[in-house]
């Protein structure tokens, strides 16, 4: 198979909705070492797809090997497979391919903070955003980890700017939000965003969804 093949990419992005059966293919264009326009479907699945999905995405670096896109991809399925220390290597990987990889910097920021180390999350967001300040996935994630070193206030600022630049991409700005003005005090403003939360379309970690309707049932209306 030659470098320039047309390949199928598994997608580690979203999960399509709940109960949906049906795929979303986006074509993107990724250029080999020649030059040459390869295709490449990320197919948006469901959680138990995405071992599929890492193959196809192995395949992909295998075909692709200086492709910074392909090993940061993988790098982020790796991630929600669990595999961190694979996702790591492969996000690292992709930044010394193309250390201008703002999305990069955004998914090996989530993983440092998820990992325990959150400090160095927000220095590759902050990179992340340096190079790309409207990429509201890394102000999200920021909004995320203010959120758990409780604090609120930068919490409530970065989810308003994930949400101002993409109100439908950033729901879980929503929940950030409302946990924020609970936990600096506003319960009224936290049942707002916390209902507006469960109120908007598409799929929601269920988790995310309990808790939020745990503190809903204690907060006074």
């Amino acid at each position: 198979v030659t470098l320039d093949a047309k390949l199928q990419v598994g997608a580690a992005g979203k999960i399509v909705g709940r109960s949906e059966t049906k795929h979303k293919l986006r074509k993107e264009s990724v250029k080999d070492k020649k030059g040459k326009g390869a295709l490449a479907g990320v197919i948006l699945g469901r959680a138990q797809e995405l071992p599929a999905a890492l193959r196809s995405y192995d395949r992909a670096v295998e075909l692709g090997p200086e492709e910074a896109r392909c090993w940061a991809l993988r790098g982020q399925l790796r991630r929600r497979l669990k595999d961190y220390e694979g996702a790591r290597a492969d996000l690292d990987r992709a930044l010394q391919l193309d250390p201008s990889h703002a999305s990069g910097y955004s998914s090996r920021g989530v993983l440092r903070a998820e990992r325990g180390d959150p400090q160095g999350g927000l220095e590759d967001l902050a990179r992340a955003l340096e190079l790309q300040p409207r990429h509201a996935p890394a102000h999200l994630a920021r909004a995320t980890i203010y959120l758990r070193l409780e604090d609120f206030e930068r919490a409530l600022g970065e989810a308003n700017l994930a949400l101002g630049i993409d109100p439908r991409g950033s729901t879980h700005g929503l929940y950030v939000r409302g946990m924020a003005h609970y936990g600096a005090g506003r319960a009224g403003q936290a049942r707002r965003d916390l209902e507006a939360y469960l109120g908007a379309p598409g799929g929601k970690p269920p988790l995310v969804v309990k808790q939020a309707q745990d503190l809903l049932e204690r907060l006074p209306r």
